[in-house]
């Protein structure tokens, strides 16, 4: 069973008929909303479906280590609902995602804000002192999929990245050479460069696998935006 109907419920698609596991994929869209309304209607959806025989997939986010974002809404509302799962839950996993990035129409989406803020040419502010971990789609449903079918992960909160992450500057600069176009960028010195442990997923899934950071990210933003500029 698939609850939502972004991005990630469209990708893990084939878990719709799946009765025993509810991938819970609705949430606030845009991690910088202060509506309070929007987060509610999470928690109460997510009550209909937290105490079902089923085993309960959820999605959080990497940036719960972010310092610069721990008092905003977002970051304050997904750690309650990791305490809320964890406590009320009978059979769930958890795992915190980096970016994700894929065809989606949410304009609050970090690739799809720049891309959209590049090819207008409107005013960009960067935060100069900010770092990403990117993940296509793609990755994120092949990797997660097997760990989803393994019981040994139930009733854990897995934290999930490549060893990919770059400055937010420069996926800007790649952004533009793939777009082939200047963002009117304002840089303030703010936002974190944080580490996340992800050793459990990096050795489960990748095992002595390295990735080339700059050499993904090419990849990820030609496969999604360059042909969109055609």
């Amino acid at each position: 069973m698939i609850v939502g109907s972004g991005l990630l419920a469209n990708a893990f698609s084939s878990f719709r008929f799946i009765d025993d596991m509810v991938i819970f994929a609705s949430g606030v869209s845009n991690s910088t909303s202060t509506d309070r309304n929007q987060y509610d209607r999470e928690v109460e959806l997510l009550r209909k479906y937290i105490n079902r025989q089923a085993k309960l997939i959820y999605f959080s986010t990497v940036s719960v280590f972010d310092p610069s974002l721990s008092n905003t809404e977002y970051i304050k509302h997904k750690r309650a609902i990791e305490d809320f799962i964890q406590t009320e839950c009978r059979c769930y996993q958890i795992y915190r995602l980096p970016i994700v990035v894929g065809r989606s129409q949410n304009p609050n989406t970090l690739t799809n804000f720049l891309f959209q803020k590049i090819i207008n040419r409107s005013d960009l502010l960067v935060y100069t002192g900010a770092c990403r971990y990117l993940m296509d789609i793609d990755d994120v449903v092949e990797y997660l999929t097997p760990l989803i079918h393994n019981n040994q992960h139930d009733h854990t909160t897995m934290n999930i990245h490549l060893d990919n992450r770059l400055p937010v500057p420069v996926i800007i600069e790649v952004f533009e050479q793939v777009l082939q176009s200047q963002a009117v960028k304002k840089r303030i010195d703010a936002g974190s460069c944080y580490d996340v442990d992800a050793r459990i997923f990096l050795n489960t899934i990748l095992g002595t696998t390295t990735t080339d950071a700059l050499e993904y990210l090419n990849h990820l933003l030609h496969k999604y935006y360059a042909r969109t500029t055609a």
